[in-house]
């Protein structure tokens, strides 16, 4: 049988986890330590590769169309992350996927 201080433990526990698990975002700060396959590490020990990432096109290659003396053209914007650059990151509520949103710029 349990005794009060073991049910109040219980209660302590279960309303942790659920205020911990009903952040629907919070943000954080990686560094890119791979691009292929590209890998990003958080807090000094947490790796995230492709399946937990979510890239925006602000960290992403990407092509876009321009117009020069009436001509158009496709232009590529090379804007991939590289290896040491710093990124900020949304944490997806529930914690498995993070979005990249951009690089951190040190002033």
């Amino acid at each position: 049988m349990h005794n009060a201080n073991d049910i109040l433990e219980l209660i302590k526990k279960v309303s942790n986890y659920t205020v911990e698990i009903s952040q629907l975002a919070d943000f954080c700060y990686g560094k890119v330590v791979s691009v292929s396959p590209l890998k990003i590490i958080v807090e000094q020990h947490m790796e995230f590769g492709k399946a937990q990432l979510v890239l925006t096109r602000n960290v992403s290659d990407f092509n876009i169309y321009i117009t020069i003396d009436n001509n158009k053209k496709t232009v590529t914007v090379h804007n991939a992350l590289q290896i040491g650059e710093q990124v900020i990151l949304i944490r997806k509520k529930g914690g498995q996927k993070y979005l990249v949103i951009d690089r951190v710029i040190n002033l």
